[in-house]
């Protein structure tokens, strides 16, 4: 038999009442709340010092509601319900992870008997969370994701809710640019900054300048700093850590590839301390992944070793598999800078296997890419063409690649060189 968690007593929650606690890593807080049959109820979890897990049991012991948006803590979690039966009601609020803990806020926001709009606006956040829980099973995942956003965004809608509103499009900005879609991304991310502007909501507004600048980063480098920057202002006035540091590591990755390497180690020196104080290992492990970048321009080889096999440490703790993926995908650019190609063919195929489980498109791109490139300097000239060929094929659906396909169609020009077959070749470089 396992067992159970140590809890603390349980307290009685009222409405304007908000109650600050600290959780204790392994426990778990209970709280009353009594409601009568009909009676909407919404209130929220403050948790920018530690992840947590949130469920709702009615009267019989039965479980109400559970809510638990991990790796989100700029929002609050969020409980709403119209109660089933009149009774009191037992919250549960438990750390994502057993092993973390930190101060939270809960308050009962609303709690009154049940008006029109509310049953839009509850079935809203049931869609809402079935689609965060979604989001976390790769491409398939993230499309019934969007599907949930979209209907709950359209139950707000007819509920009148904004605050509800913003924060469906603040997801579907952020859904859209994970499944490579950024013209879809940028018109959500818009959306929702309008909206937020309009009803005053800060995080809203930080939430979406960090879609537009994450997508705009591709493209519009400048742009995506100054939304980046607009966003760090927003998260610092809030005081939430985690959202700086996220904020400061996507400044950092722009500014590498404007070459801007000392703004870029400012803003990881700065980042890295904020996600390891947040837990955001996964982030923490990005982080050391672009500052080994520096430190490998530098021409210091073993400390760009030491932050990869820190940053693989890291993002394989916490399971964060994009973060293992850019990890290895950056140590076999080191193993190449050393001759190691064997090794670096290694790397890069692990890589490819888990961009190709989570479904993304643009990472298998480049890393196909990566792969080509190691084998031709292993001199296994159709084995690289082999991998530029179908890198070329899938740049073909995503955006914002055209420079590297003409890359692609340089480097197989160069591969029919190299084997005698000029005329073939002469017709790739044409193409590029």
């Amino acid at each position: 038999m396992v067992a159970s968690p140590p809890t603390a007593s349980a307290n009685t929650l009222r409405p304007g009442a908000p109650v600050k606690r600290e959780l204790v890593a392994g426990a778990q807080d209970v709280f009353e709340l009594r409601l009568e049959a009909g009676w909407y109820c919404e209130l929220t979890v403050e948790q920018s010092e530690v992840d947590v897990a949130v469920t709702l049991s009615a009267p019989d012991g039965t479980m109400t509601l559970s809510v638990n948006n991990a790796g989100l803590r700029e929002w609050d979690e969020r409980v709403v319900v119209i109660a089933p039966a009149a009774g009191i009601y037992r919250l549960i609020i438990a750390p994502s992870k057993a092993d973390e803990g930190g101060r939270y806020q809960v308050d009962v926001r609303e709690l009154r008997p049940a008006r029109s709009g509310d049953e839009d606006r509850a079935a809203a956040w049931r869609l809402f969370t079935e689609g965060r829980g979604l989001s976390a099973h790769g491409s398939e995942g993230r499309a019934q994701a969007l599907d949930r956003f979209r209907q709950a965004l359209a139950r707000w809608q007819t509920a009148g809710d904004q605050p509800g509103e913003v924060r469906a499009l603040v997801e579907l900005g952020g859904m859209e640019a994970q499944q490579d879609h950024a013209s879809e991304s940028i018109a959500w991310s818009e959306k929702a900054l309008a909206l937020a502007l309009k009803i005053g909501d800060e995080r809203a507004q930080a939430l979406a300048l960090f879609n537009l600048g994450e997508i705009r980063s591709n493209d519009e480098k400048q742009r995506a700093l100054d939304d980046y920057r607009r966003a760090l202002d927003l998260w610092t006035r809030l005081g939430n850590g985690v959202g700086q540091g996220k904020i400061l590591l996507g400044m950092a990755m722009v500014q590498l590839e404007l070459q801007q390497k000392d703004a870029a180690f400012a803003s990881l020196q700065r980042a890295i301390p904020l996600l390891h104080q947040a837990g955001a290992l996964g982030r923490e492990a990005t982080a050391l992944t672009a500052l080994q970048d520096i430190a490998a321009q530098r021409g210091d080889i073993g400390e760009a070793l030491k932050d990869l096999n820190q940053a693989l440490v890291l993002s394989r703790q916490v399971k964060d598999l994009d973060a293992e993926a850019a990890a290895l995908y950056n140590l076999a650019d080191v193993q190449k800078l050393r001759g190691e190609l064997q090794q670096a063919l290694r790397s890069l195929e692990e890589a490819l296997a888990i961009n190709r489980s989570r479904g993304s498109r643009e990472r298998e791109f480049y890393t196909l890419y990566a792969l080509g490139s190691v084998y031709y300097d292993l001199g296994a000239l159709d084995q690289a063409r082999e991998e530029y060929e179908v890198a070329l094929r899938l740049g073909e659906t995503v955006e914002g690649t055209a420079s590297r396909r003409a890359r692609l169609l340089n480097n197989i020009g160069l591969t029919y060189f190299r084997q005698g077959r000029k005329e073939v070749a002469l017709d790739y470089f044409q193409r590029a």
